[in-house]
């Protein structure tokens, strides 16, 4: 059994972050959002697509120097501000399983992030993004890619997941997906969400990681 984590708001505890940030950067355009509903709308989605979206609310024509302007402010807060999810490190470090990461973030970014809150060792080359596939979540591409270079069929990938579209993308791969709500920027009514969408099940706490997984996958190993 291959497990497949997502990483923000399941590895690391960036949403919440990206979502103020975000809405800040809108509201300046005169786009009346709140980090809330930011994070609400927009969570696990391509942050090129979220900023399109606010220029078509807002009538208005996307430029890419905004765009960039608004990936360098949240960025930066990682630099300072990105903390792992509480609890994750001690499931890596004993997870028997074998793993790796599946995210929408462009590679790169991701990478450095992982980095930068010192998750990167238990991943090494086992990173994979939605950059390097032809569609995003909420299609199934970049699980499929995780899975076929780790060399597991989907039937025996199960994934962990924050968002409704990450959530989509796994069931759409014909994998086993359940919902993460420990992130700082999961709202009230997000666990009916993402069982609407497919998953399983769904846990607040990372050290329930191996209480819940088993009850779906005799196959998870604890060292």
């Amino acid at each position: 059994m291959l497990v497949i984590f997502d990483c923000d708001g399941v590895l690391i505890d960036s949403e919440v972050i990206a979502a103020k940030i975000g809405a800040d950067y809108a509201n300046s355009f005169g786009h009346p959002i709140t980090a809330e509903e930011s994070a609400t709308r927009f969570s696990g989605k391509q942050s090129r697509i979220v900023w399109e979206t606010i220029c078509e609310e807002l009538g208005i024509e996307f430029k890419e120097d905004d765009f960039r302007q608004m990936q360098h402010l949240v960025h930066e807060a990682y630099k300072t501000e990105l903390k792992i999810i509480d609890g994750i490190d001690e499931v890596l470090q004993s997870l028997g399983n074998k793993f790796c990461v599946a995210s929408t973030t462009r590679l790169g970014q991701l990478k450095t992030n992982l980095i930068n809150v010192g998750l990167i060792d238990f991943f090494g080359e086992n990173v994979f993004s939605a950059s390097q596939v032809e569609r995003p979540k909420p299609a199934p591409d970049v699980f499929l890619f995780a899975a076929q270079n780790m060399g597991y069929d989907p039937e025996d990938c199960l994934v962990i997941e924050d968002s409704i579209s990450g959530v989509m993308g796994a069931r759409a791969a014909n994998m086993k997906v359940i919902g993460f709500l420990g992130g700082g920027h999961i709202a009230q009514g997000h666990d009916e969400a993402l069982r609407s969408v497919g998953a399983i099940d769904t846990f607040k706490n990372m050290r329930d990681f191996y209480e819940i997984t088993s009850k779906y996958c005799d196959k998870i190993i604890r060292r």
